[in-house]
């Protein structure tokens, strides 16, 4: 992005001043991000006309270390639109505003308030920044909402070792992996891992992209989350799908439609197994190939239903499709109470304001998607595609995550209950055998989200959701979820209707 600072701008930038902590920022993302400072010519026209001589020879020095954008002579089209003066001052922002009119820059970043008047006139508002507004748009622009976890390290892959034997199966799948890796350690390439006694168990690399993809069904351009590197060494954790829950949330909250990873499928391949749990469409790569000659195979999921999808998809085969989206219009609604020790367990990565570090340990139910709850509820309505909305009770007294069912199971045989659940539930087999003295409902169901805005027992008695703390699973109508929905500022993006 060309970025034509005014004299004004520049002026502030290379006086041997403080700078403000505004244009500090502005001008390390500028850096950060490759983004080109160009000036007009004519702003050494504009410096001329200063009196003190050496600032003016300072200054202007310092300009000739910035490239020039090209000057072209104004169309008289162009300054009949502008109805401007012809004083020296006005000369100069004419020359710039025209240089942004003709698009060869991006933006004029400028502290005159004249200028954007004029910009109106010529259909260039928008394009018309202060320090303040450049420094923003940047900030939207590259500034990400990265997933945290409280048992993966989120770090630059530079802090990875090279040399670790983690990565040895990557070496042997991929030639020219060591020069990759230095390359994306120079871009500082962020990555979530998980180390057990000093090695390296698991990692997920991240890329965002913004192009085509060479399958033999073209794939256009378009902007999407690439995992350029997923890799588990430690088997029957569900980490697999714990990393893709972080690819799925870094997609939702930072407005990125598609998440994709390429892959050469091998022998009892259980990636194949984990991508098709969340429908990953398959396409062939037309290049690459590995040494057997057998071609990559590329995986993309959308986060944009299609019409079709949302007019005739159940709610379970539209949340698995969609993941984490879900329909809450048809499917019914139910509170679900539980304890803090086991909600702990189920929902690690849920924030609280009191942190008990010896809560966060790698488990399977912890990192699944796929979960699993027991209670002796007598309900009966739950149905595959229903929403599940956790209620924690006893210290935080309130809702805070929601998931879609998948499956229901009502058994008094231990066995059956622990076949049913595998290793989704908190409790152990001897705890189910001994709810089991009593019929027990089994929930498989999908965590989707947690929530950024919670409603405690006093507001949703106050929003006609509740009376009391529930004791037990409750149905709610669709007025209360409405209530719920609205309270919890539960996003539109995510919930669909």
């Amino acid at each position: 992005m060309r970025l034509l600072f005014d004299t004004n701008v520049l002026i502030h930038i290379e006086d041997p001043k403080k700078l403000t902590p505004e244009l500090q920022e502005l001008l390390a993302l500028i850096r950060k991000h490759g983004h080109a400072i160009v000036i007009h010519p004519s702003s050494f026209e504009d410096i001329s006309r200063d009196e003190d001589k050496g600032r003016k020879e300072l200054i202007q020095s310092k300009f000739k270390g910035y490239p020039l954008v090209e000057k072209h002579a104004l169309t008289s089209d162009f300054l009949a639109l502008l109805h401007s003066g012809d004083t020296p001052n006005e000369r100069v922002d004419n020359e710039l505003l025209f240089a942004l009119y003709k698009n060869n820059v991006d933006f004029l970043v400028t502290e005159d308030q004249g200028i954007p008047k004029k910009a109106l006139k010529v259909s260039c508002g928008e394009r018309v920044l202060t320090i303040n507004d450049t420094l923003k748009y940047l900030k939207s622009l590259h500034e990400r909402w990265t997933p945290k976890h409280n048992v993966l390290k989120t770090e630059s892959v530079s802090h990875l070792d090279i040399k670790d034997s983690f990565f040895d199966s990557l070496r042997e799948d991929y030639g020219p992996f060591n020069k990759w890796f230095e390359k994306i350690c120079r871009k500082d390439r962020k990555c979530w891992h998980y180390e057990e006694n000093g090695k390296l168990k698991a990692l997920m690399i991240i890329k965002e992209e913004n192009e085509a993809i060479e399958t033999t069904v073209p794939l256009p351009k378009k902007k999407r989350l690439k995992i350029s590197t997923l890799k588990v060494d430690m088997r029957g954790y569900k980490t697999g799908e714990l990393f893709l829950k972080i690819a799925f949330e870094y997609c939702m909250k930072n407005n990125i439609p598609e998440v994709y990873l390429t892959h050469f499928i091998i022998e009892n391949d259980a990636l194949l197994a984990l991508l098709g749990e969340f429908e990953f469409t398959e396409y062939i790569h037309s290049k690459n190939k590995n040494k057997k000659g057998e071609a990559e195979r590329v995986y993309v999921k959308s986060f944009i239903p299609t019409k079709e999808d949302l007019k005739d998809l159940h709610a379970l085969r539209f949340a698995k499709k969609y993941y984490p989206l879900f329909r809450d219009k048809i499917p019914k609604k139910f509170l679900v109470p539980i304890k803090p020790e086991y909600h702990n367990r189920l929902f690690p990565n849920y924030k609280r304001e009191q942190l008990v570090l010896s809560d966060y340990q790698m488990t399977p139910f912890g990192n699944a998607i796929k979960k699993a709850y027991l209670c002796r509820a007598g309900i009966t309505r739950i149905a595959a595609g229903d929403i599940l909305i956790f209620y924690r009770s006893d210290d935080e007294k309130a809702v805070g995550c929601i998931g879609v069912v998948e499956d229901t199971l009502r058994s008094s045989k231990a066995e059956e209950i622990i076949r049913f659940v595998g290793k989704r539930t908190v409790y152990t087999a001897k705890e189910v055998a001994s709810m089991a003295s009593k019929p027990v409902l089994a929930i498989l169901f999908r965590h989707h989200i947690n929530l950024l805005a919670r409603l405690n027992l006093k507001e949703l008695s106050k929003r006609g959701i509740v009376k009391s703390a529930p004791q037990t699973i409750m149905e709610i109508n669709n007025k209360q979820y409405g209530e719920l929905k609205t309270g919890c500022k539960l996003n539109g993006h995510i919930a669909v209707s």
